[in-house]
Protein backbone atom coordinates (compact mmCIF):
# COMPACT_ATOMS: atom_id res chain seq x y z
CA UNK A 1 0.00 0.00 0.00
CA UNK A 2 2.59 2.63 0.65
CA UNK A 3 4.59 2.32 -2.49
CA UNK A 4 0.86 2.51 -4.02
CA UNK A 5 0.77 6.05 -2.37
CA UNK A 6 3.95 7.18 -3.63
CA UNK A 7 3.35 5.95 -6.96
CA UNK A 8 0.04 8.11 -6.98
CA UNK A 9 1.30 10.97 -5.39
CA UNK A 10 4.41 10.99 -7.82
CA UNK A 11 1.60 11.00 -10.75
CA UNK A 12 -0.75 13.27 -8.92
CA UNK A 13 2.63 15.89 -9.17
CA UNK A 14 3.36 14.75 -12.49
CA UNK A 15 -0.04 16.57 -13.62
CA UNK A 16 1.63 20.03 -13.22
CA UNK A 17 2.39 21.47 -16.46
CA UNK A 18 5.78 22.62 -15.00
CA UNK A 19 6.92 19.40 -13.45
CA UNK A 20 8.96 16.46 -14.96
CA UNK A 21 7.06 13.86 -16.23
CA UNK A 22 6.76 10.32 -13.84
CA UNK A 23 9.07 7.70 -15.62
CA UNK A 24 7.94 4.47 -13.39
CA UNK A 25 10.08 1.60 -13.85
CA UNK A 26 6.98 -0.69 -14.83
CA UNK A 27 6.78 1.39 -18.29
CA UNK A 28 10.44 0.70 -19.12
CA UNK A 29 9.40 -3.28 -19.29
CA UNK A 30 8.08 -6.09 -21.49
CA UNK A 31 5.69 -7.34 -18.70
CA UNK A 32 2.28 -8.11 -18.19
CA UNK A 33 1.07 -6.31 -14.61
CA UNK A 34 -1.69 -8.92 -13.48
CA UNK A 35 1.32 -11.20 -14.38
CA UNK A 36 3.54 -10.83 -11.40
CA UNK A 37 4.37 -10.82 -7.60
CA UNK A 38 3.11 -8.44 -5.38
CA UNK A 39 6.88 -8.23 -4.45
CA UNK A 40 7.41 -7.40 -8.13
CA UNK A 41 5.05 -5.31 -8.56
CA UNK A 42 5.95 -2.58 -5.58
CA UNK A 43 9.37 -2.98 -6.88
CA UNK A 44 8.31 -1.92 -10.46
CA UNK A 45 5.86 0.87 -9.21
CA UNK A 46 9.10 2.84 -8.02
CA UNK A 47 10.39 5.67 -10.39
CA UNK A 48 12.33 5.08 -12.66
CA UNK A 49 16.32 6.25 -11.28
CA UNK A 50 16.48 9.42 -12.51
CA UNK A 51 19.99 11.94 -12.65
CA UNK A 52 20.80 15.04 -13.27
CA UNK A 53 24.03 14.34 -13.76
CA UNK A 54 26.03 11.51 -15.15
CA UNK A 55 27.55 8.79 -12.69
CA UNK A 56 31.17 7.88 -12.69
CA UNK A 57 32.26 4.96 -9.87
CA UNK A 58 35.95 4.71 -10.61
CA UNK A 59 35.95 1.41 -8.84
CA UNK A 60 32.99 0.07 -11.28
CA UNK A 61 36.01 -0.62 -14.27
CA UNK A 62 39.63 -0.55 -12.50
CA UNK A 63 40.77 -1.55 -16.00
CA UNK A 64 39.57 1.58 -17.76
CA UNK A 65 41.30 2.10 -20.90
CA UNK A 66 43.07 5.80 -20.94
CA UNK A 67 41.82 6.98 -24.45
CA UNK A 68 43.90 7.35 -27.25
CA UNK A 69 45.40 11.70 -26.97
CA UNK A 70 43.66 12.06 -23.65
CA UNK A 71 46.47 14.90 -22.52
CA UNK A 72 49.42 13.73 -21.57
CA UNK A 73 50.29 16.26 -18.41
CA UNK A 74 46.30 15.05 -17.48
CA UNK A 75 45.79 12.48 -14.72
CA UNK A 76 44.06 9.15 -15.65
CA UNK A 77 41.67 7.52 -14.59
CA UNK A 78 39.57 10.32 -14.10
CA UNK A 79 35.38 11.12 -14.63
CA UNK A 80 35.65 10.97 -18.15
CA UNK A 81 33.45 13.77 -18.56
CA UNK A 82 36.13 16.35 -16.88
CA UNK A 83 38.23 19.07 -18.38
CA UNK A 84 42.14 18.16 -18.46
CA UNK A 85 43.96 21.62 -17.43
CA UNK A 86 45.56 21.39 -20.68
CA UNK A 87 44.71 20.29 -24.64
CA UNK A 88 41.46 21.73 -24.80
CA UNK A 89 40.37 23.28 -27.99
CA UNK A 90 40.29 27.31 -27.96
CA UNK A 91 37.15 28.81 -27.54
CA UNK A 92 35.75 31.11 -30.16
CA UNK A 93 33.86 33.22 -27.74
CA UNK A 94 36.19 33.53 -24.37
CA UNK A 95 39.94 32.33 -26.11
CA UNK A 96 40.47 29.75 -23.16
CA UNK A 97 41.78 26.60 -24.09
CA UNK A 98 40.48 25.31 -20.52
CA UNK A 99 36.69 27.49 -20.83
CA UNK A 100 35.02 25.66 -18.20
CA UNK A 101 31.05 26.36 -20.13
CA UNK A 102 30.38 27.19 -23.68
CA UNK A 103 27.37 29.01 -22.38
CA UNK A 104 28.61 31.65 -20.52
CA UNK A 105 32.33 31.01 -20.12
CA UNK A 106 32.32 31.36 -16.31
CA UNK A 107 33.26 28.97 -13.23
CA UNK A 108 31.00 27.88 -10.69
CA UNK A 109 28.06 28.42 -12.93
CA UNK A 110 24.62 26.97 -12.86
CA UNK A 111 23.77 26.73 -16.56
CA UNK A 112 23.39 22.79 -16.30
CA UNK A 113 19.75 23.53 -14.48
CA UNK A 114 17.69 24.12 -17.34
CA UNK A 115 14.31 24.21 -16.61
CA UNK A 116 11.60 24.72 -19.00
CA UNK A 117 8.09 26.28 -17.92
CA UNK A 118 6.35 23.22 -19.76
CA UNK A 119 9.18 20.24 -20.24
CA UNK A 120 8.70 17.54 -22.49
CA UNK A 121 5.95 14.73 -21.59
CA UNK A 122 6.28 11.32 -22.49
CA UNK A 123 3.99 9.59 -25.19
CA UNK A 124 3.29 6.29 -26.31
CA UNK A 125 4.73 6.40 -30.41
CA UNK A 126 4.60 2.68 -30.99
CA UNK A 127 3.30 1.65 -34.48
CA UNK A 128 2.70 -1.20 -35.97
CA UNK A 129 6.17 -1.26 -37.91
CA UNK A 130 7.87 -1.65 -34.90
CA UNK A 131 9.92 1.82 -35.45
CA UNK A 132 8.89 3.57 -32.26
CA UNK A 133 8.58 3.33 -28.71
CA UNK A 134 7.55 5.34 -25.94
CA UNK A 135 9.20 9.14 -27.33
CA UNK A 136 8.66 12.72 -25.95
CA UNK A 137 6.54 14.99 -27.15
CA UNK A 138 6.82 19.31 -26.63
CA UNK A 139 4.10 21.19 -24.91
CA UNK A 140 4.01 24.73 -25.06
CA UNK A 141 2.15 27.33 -22.77
CA UNK A 142 -0.36 27.58 -25.23
CA UNK A 143 -1.75 25.26 -28.13
CA UNK A 144 -0.06 26.05 -31.51
CA UNK A 145 2.83 27.89 -29.59
CA UNK A 146 6.58 27.12 -30.49
CA UNK A 147 7.30 25.36 -27.22
CA UNK A 148 11.16 25.34 -28.34
CA UNK A 149 12.80 27.86 -30.75
CA UNK A 150 15.83 26.83 -32.96
CA UNK A 151 19.30 26.40 -30.89
CA UNK A 152 17.53 25.90 -27.49
CA UNK A 153 19.06 23.24 -25.47
CA UNK A 154 15.88 21.44 -24.66
CA UNK A 155 17.81 19.11 -21.97
CA UNK A 156 21.30 17.20 -21.15
CA UNK A 157 21.29 13.57 -21.56
CA UNK A 158 22.21 11.59 -18.08
CA UNK A 159 23.24 8.01 -17.44
CA UNK A 160 25.89 5.82 -15.87
CA UNK A 161 29.49 5.95 -18.07
CA UNK A 162 30.99 3.05 -18.78
CA UNK A 163 34.42 2.98 -21.05
CA UNK A 164 34.07 2.66 -24.67
CA UNK A 165 32.29 -0.13 -26.03
CA UNK A 166 31.29 -1.57 -23.32
CA UNK A 167 27.63 -2.21 -23.90
CA UNK A 168 26.00 -2.90 -27.01
CA UNK A 169 21.97 -2.69 -25.36
CA UNK A 170 20.91 -0.03 -27.54
CA UNK A 171 20.49 2.61 -24.80
CA UNK A 172 24.09 3.68 -24.70
CA UNK A 173 25.83 6.96 -26.31
CA UNK A 174 29.12 7.19 -27.28
CA UNK A 175 30.87 9.87 -26.09
CA UNK A 176 34.11 11.50 -28.23
CA UNK A 177 35.63 14.53 -26.86
CA UNK A 178 35.32 16.92 -29.31
CA UNK A 179 36.42 19.95 -26.92
CA UNK A 180 40.10 18.39 -26.86
CA UNK A 181 42.71 17.82 -29.41
CA UNK A 182 42.74 14.29 -30.76
CA UNK A 183 38.71 13.99 -30.48
CA UNK A 184 39.46 11.14 -28.08
CA UNK A 185 36.51 8.56 -27.45
CA UNK A 186 36.40 8.52 -24.03
CA UNK A 187 33.14 6.85 -22.77
CA UNK A 188 29.81 5.57 -22.96
CA UNK A 189 26.60 6.79 -21.34
CA UNK A 190 24.62 3.88 -20.59
CA UNK A 191 21.04 4.74 -20.00
CA UNK A 192 19.56 1.60 -19.12
CA UNK A 193 19.62 1.32 -15.30
CA UNK A 194 19.75 5.42 -14.63
CA UNK A 195 19.47 8.60 -16.06
CA UNK A 196 16.65 11.26 -17.56
CA UNK A 197 13.84 11.39 -19.35
CA UNK A 198 16.13 12.20 -22.80
CA UNK A 199 16.86 8.50 -23.15
CA UNK A 200 13.47 8.51 -24.65
CA UNK A 201 14.02 10.85 -27.95
CA UNK A 202 13.11 8.17 -30.87
CA UNK A 203 14.88 8.01 -33.77
CA UNK A 204 14.08 10.10 -37.16
CA UNK A 205 16.26 10.59 -40.42
CA UNK A 206 14.51 14.14 -40.32
CA UNK A 207 15.06 15.04 -36.99
CA UNK A 208 13.68 18.15 -35.38
CA UNK A 209 17.26 18.07 -32.41
CA UNK A 210 20.14 16.74 -32.46
CA UNK A 211 22.43 15.75 -30.21
CA UNK A 212 25.73 18.09 -29.45
CA UNK A 213 28.76 18.03 -26.75
CA UNK A 214 29.56 20.22 -25.14
CA UNK A 215 30.99 22.04 -21.52
CA UNK A 216 28.68 23.01 -19.35
CA UNK A 217 29.21 24.07 -15.99
CA UNK A 218 32.75 22.60 -15.59
CA UNK A 219 31.95 19.09 -17.12
CA UNK A 220 31.65 17.87 -21.01
CA UNK A 221 28.01 16.89 -21.44
CA UNK A 222 25.55 15.82 -23.93
CA UNK A 223 22.85 18.45 -25.06
CA UNK A 224 19.86 17.64 -27.03
CA UNK A 225 19.10 21.22 -29.17
CA UNK A 226 16.25 21.89 -31.37
CA UNK A 227 17.42 22.01 -35.34
CA UNK A 228 14.15 24.07 -35.65
CA UNK A 229 11.15 25.52 -34.11
CA UNK A 230 9.22 22.91 -32.50
CA UNK A 231 5.96 23.39 -31.76
CA UNK A 232 3.56 22.17 -29.36
CA UNK A 233 2.09 18.83 -29.73
CA UNK A 234 5.44 17.83 -31.56
CA UNK A 235 7.06 14.71 -31.54
CA UNK A 236 10.95 15.91 -30.50
CA UNK A 237 13.23 13.60 -32.26
CA UNK A 238 16.59 12.79 -32.69
CA UNK A 239 19.28 11.36 -35.43
CA UNK A 240 20.84 8.11 -33.69
CA UNK A 241 23.61 8.15 -36.56
CA UNK A 242 23.63 6.40 -39.42
CA UNK A 243 26.03 3.63 -37.48
CA UNK A 244 23.09 3.11 -35.36
CA UNK A 245 21.04 0.11 -37.18
CA UNK A 246 23.00 -3.21 -37.60
CA UNK A 247 21.69 -5.57 -40.42
CA UNK A 248 17.96 -3.91 -40.77
CA UNK A 249 16.75 -0.80 -42.36
CA UNK A 250 15.80 2.30 -40.41
CA UNK A 251 11.93 1.86 -39.71
CA UNK A 252 11.42 5.77 -38.83
CA UNK A 253 8.31 7.39 -40.83
CA UNK A 254 10.76 9.65 -43.18
CA UNK A 255 12.60 6.07 -44.37
CA UNK A 256 9.63 4.52 -44.68
CA UNK A 257 7.49 6.95 -47.20
CA UNK A 258 10.78 7.40 -49.20
CA UNK A 259 10.86 3.20 -49.65
CA UNK A 260 14.27 3.46 -48.15
CA UNK A 261 15.62 0.03 -48.25
CA UNK A 262 19.31 0.84 -47.49
CA UNK A 263 20.95 -1.05 -44.65
CA UNK A 264 23.16 0.35 -41.84
CA UNK A 265 25.63 -1.17 -39.44
CA UNK A 266 24.73 -0.53 -35.83
CA UNK A 267 26.85 0.52 -33.33
CA UNK A 268 26.43 3.75 -30.36
CA UNK A 269 25.74 6.65 -31.72
CA UNK A 270 29.28 8.81 -31.68
CA UNK A 271 28.89 12.14 -30.15
CA UNK A 272 31.38 15.19 -30.58
CA UNK A 273 31.74 18.48 -29.71
CA UNK A 274 32.44 20.54 -32.27
CA UNK A 275 31.79 24.75 -32.95
CA UNK A 276 33.56 25.62 -30.34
Amino acid sequence: MPALCVAGRAFEHSLDPAADDVDFIWANLSVSLDKVSDGELVSILEDFPAKDENIYDPGAYPEWPRPEDWPNDSPWPVDPTSLPPSGGIQCNVCHQSNCPCDLCHERNCHCTAIRHETPPRIRNYNDKYGGKNRGLQAIAKEAGQIAYSEGTIIAFLTGTLAPPNTYDNGQCIQVDRGDILGEPTVAQINCAESGNISRLFNHSCDPLARFKGMRVSGKFRIAIVAEENIYDGEEITVHYSQQYWRREKCRCPVCRLAGDTSFMARRSPSITGKGR
